[in-house]
């Protein structure tokens, strides 16, 4: 994966449920759910998850 210091990166093969945030030397700072993923993380919880979309 080619990602970009200091760049936010929706991740394709993570069902668009996170995005990362880059920090320089290619590391990750922070990882973020999506609405997508809190709504899937929700379901998940409720025993309705479908999976990623």
């Amino acid at each position: 994966m080619n990602a970009r210091p200091g760049r936010r990166q929706h991740l394709p093969g993570g069902g668009g449920l996170i995005t990362v945030d880059w920090e320089p030397g290619n590391a990750p700072a922070m990882v973020t759910l999506t609405h997508e993923g809190i709504r899937h993380v929700e379901a998940e919880e409720e025993g309705t998850a479908r999976g990623p979309a």
